[in-house]
């Protein structure tokens, strides 16, 4: 059973369309969302977000938030790239700034928001 999913960056909206399920990393753990799922809102974490039965491609996203509701899924994530985008050097950049972000980010929250981004670049280059 497909239901409507919409992923969303500040700056355009990626992706809207029917899927069947997708996998997000929430700030409690991963977790996947399918048709009819109990409504609700979570804080989303660094890492992939996958969708199963559309044609959108796994993507990476630096936080974000989710909500499941009756009229299906809704994500918005900042720092969207898509996984295919982040190989070899692109992928290397960009644990080297998560890296330098780290170091510059002053307080404990931004702390480890930053250590999380990178945590979840330097898994995909594993």
């Amino acid at each position: 059973m497909e239901f409507a999913f919409h992923l969303v960056a500040p700056e355009r909206r990626v992706f809207a369309g029917e899927v069947q399920q997708v996998d997000l990393p929430g700030c409690e753990g991963d977790f996947g969302v399918l048709a009819e799922h109990a409504p609700f809102v979570t804080v989303l974490r660094a890492g992939v977000v996958r969708a199963h039965g559309g044609d959108l491609p796994p993507h990476f996203l630096r936080g974000g938030f989710a909500e499941v509701s009756a009229s299906g899924l809704t994500v918005l994530g900042r720092g969207l790239t898509p996984l295919d985008e982040l190989r070899g050097d692109a992928l290397d950049e960009a644990v080297r700034e998560a890296t330098a972000a780290l170091e510059d980010a002053h307080g404990e929250a931004r702390r480890k928001e930053q250590a999380q981004v990178l945590e979840a670049l330097q898994a995909l280059s594993r």
